[in-house]
């Protein structure tokens, strides 16, 4: 069986040199998109007093905090080592200054597309491609060296674990609508 180092070692030695910086970018992105949505969400919704959006925002800020608290307490309750210091083949190509697992970068924007997915089910183009700009980014973690791929996947599953808890104890505990 191939170790997740393995895999690490294979695509930083196997990278494509000229896509670093997309990846850098992507990488760096992540927040700052995830917390544009978040403050258009709110402010159309409130602005134009539009239901869904505000449940939408509703939506994804409980979920961000949910998912925020559980990246945390798992961080630093579990506190593992960044790949590149376990392995120095591995090249960190970003900043990296908490512990690895999960990885908080595809937790929020795994975040923001579940929650979008939920709302705008039947916009599959547009949903598609925030689905590929989440995989990217949590791609890039691992193109990057920053994290495991146990680390992403794990923040894929907290991301939809997240918003799965707010849609279900919130809107239909409350019988609000999305």
């Amino acid at each position: 069986m191939v170790s997740e180092i393995e895999i690490l070692k294979y695509l930083n030695e196997h990278r494509i040199g000229f896509l670093d910086d997309t990846f850098i970018f992507l990488s760096a992105s992540a927040y700052v998109v995830c917390a544009a949505i978040l403050c258009l969400t709110g402010l159309y919704g409130f602005l134009k007093a539009k239901r869904g959006y505000i449940s939408l925002f509703l939506l994804i800020g409980g979920a961000l905090l949910i998912s925020t608290i559980s990246v945390a307490l798992l961080k630093y309750g579990e506190r593992r080592e960044r790949p590149f210091v376990e392995d120095e083949a591995i090249e960190l190509l970003t900043t990296a200054n908490s512990p690895s697992f999960p990885s908080g970068h595809t937790t929020t924007c795994m975040v923001i597309f579940f929650s979008l997915a939920f709302h705008l089910e039947k916009q599959r183009l547009f949903l598609s491609g925030v689905f590929l700009w989440a995989l990217l980014v949590g791609y890039s973690r691992l193109a990057l060296g920053a994290h495991y791929p146990s680390d992403v996947l794990t923040g894929i599953s907290i991301a939809f674990l997240s918003v799965a808890i707010v849609k279900r104890l919130i809107f239909q505990h409350y019988s609000l609508k999305l």
